[in-house]
């Protein structure tokens, strides 16, 4: 996907670093020398750090190493956090949190198609799901919002784009159970729009100012409606074999977190219809955890995401101003992962709350519980092994090194300059 153009970007940034552009908008070396707006344009907060690390003295190879790890912890945290908000033990937060870069999309990002910049935004992700359930459950709209959402937008503009869609489902499912609450949620919602749009317009305009005179119609040249995937993919793949080789990927969601959340699902449902006083449990939850605007927020935004994975949901893609700019569908996956860690962790917390209130046979469900975290950590495991072993395989220098032999190297067709209606034939062709 990517082949080896994020080094080529780190060291742009690097190299504009030196110079005192602490922001660079333009790379004069590329498109054969013609130039291109590709640092204003192209997602930033990914290179800004890895620029960064090479204007500090670290090599290449090290830059990714050290800045995917970063971006990683990132994500780890923010999972983490949101554990902290469902009251869930210090030990299932940490399994949890640390399976978040191993996930198979995550994989597919920063391993495989060499997504860096994807990466970083999925990486924010888990903290923008924790802000809706932090909204949740205190009917408060927490200023940090404009942080996530500026940074996300650095990250990763299709990304934040689509943070929309669980931002507004939290904000329906608060504002619907808070009634209350309301005059100070849309207060507080109106400071936060604010504040973001103080920081996030400047940047917007300047790339809608560029696309006038560069053109970025590449971008969305595949329509979205030519890549769904069958929709049985997304839960498992035959065809798929992880580890087999570098260069292919799969859509499928991680079968020991689908396996999982089945299990600890039955297990629930076992407990709950096989005693009386399990349901009073239910009932009476601690009120620090509204459970039900949690689910339905889940539910909700899960539905949506996987509908816009089905071809019936191609009118949304269509119709719908900048939805195209996903430009493969399966690219929500980042959403649909953390998402499903959070159900994860909500079925771990409603048994938590059946353990601790009603007196039951666990020694069945420890069991489950036993094979579930046996499952996660093996695959933490192998996938420890995966990495290192490509890492140490792979000389990304001398690779490096072949790709940007001569300054026309980087060659970004999405943002070659428009020509004149009246151009030549030829001057069409290379626009």
């Amino acid at each position: 996907h990517e082949s080896l153009t994020w080094a080529y970007r780190s060291d742009l940034y690097a190299a504009a670093f030196t110079r005192g552009e602490w922001l660079p908008f333009w790379d004069a070396s590329a498109n054969f020398g013609l130039g291109s707006p590709m640092p204003l344009v192209y997602h930033k907060l990914y290179y800004l750090l890895a620029g960064l690390l090479q204007f500090i003295g670290l090599a290449d190879k090290a830059t990714a190493i050290v800045s995917l790890c970063f971006f990683a912890l990132i994500g780890s945290s923010g999972v983490f956090a949101i554990g902290g908000q469902l009251q869930l033990s210090s030990t299932h937060r940490l399994v949890i949190a640390a399976t978040f870069p191993h996930l198979n999309y995550l994989a597919t990002d920063w391993l495989v198609r060499g997504a860096f910049a994807e990466f970083s935004a999925v990486c924010l992700i888990p903290w923008l799901i924790w802000w809706c359930i932090t909204l949740l459950t205190t009917t408060r709209v927490s200023w940090s919002i404009s942080l996530i959402l500026t940074l996300t937008l650095l990250a990763h503009s299709v990304i934040a784009l689509f943070s929309l869609i669980p931002l507004a489902v939290a904000f329906v499912v608060a504002f619907g159970v808070g009634k209350d609450c309301r005059p100070a949620l849309l207060r507080q919602l109106t400071a936060s729009i604010l504040l973001f749009a103080f920081m996030a317009l400047p940047l917007v305009f300047l790339i809608f100012g560029v696309t006038e005179y560069f053109d970025v119609s590449h971008i969305t040249s595949v329509p979205t409606s030519h890549q769904f995937q069958p929709f049985g993919r997304y839960f498992y793949d035959p065809d798929y074999k992880w580890g087999e080789d570098w260069f292919t990927y799969t859509v499928q969601i991680d079968l020991p977190l689908t396996l999982g959340i089945t299990a600890l699902s039955l297990v629930w449902l076992i407990h709950f219809f096989s005693s009386p006083s399990a349901k009073h449990s239910v009932a009476t939850e601690s009120k620090n955890i509204p459970s039900a605007h949690v689910w339905w927020f889940l539910a909700s935004t899960l539905s949506l995401f996987f509908w816009m994975q089905h071809p019936s949901s191609t009118i949304f893609y269509e119709q719908v101003p900048g939805a195209n700019l996903i430009q493969f569908p399966w690219r929500l996956l980042g959403y649909i992962s953390v998402l499903l860690l959070v159900v994860l962790m909500m079925l771990l917390h409603s048994l938590e709350d059946l353990r601790h209130g009603v007196t039951l046979n666990w020694r069945s469900t420890d069991l489950h519980l036993t094979k579930i975290f046996g499952i996660t950590t093996l695959r933490l495991i192998s996938a420890a092994i995966i990495i290192l072993s490509l890492v140490r395989s792979i000389d990304y220098g001398s690779h490096k090194k072949s790709c940007l032999a001569t300054p026309s190297a980087a060659v970004w067709p999405e943002y070659f300059p428009r020509m004149p209606d009246d151009s030549s034939t030829e001057e069409k062709k290379w626009a």
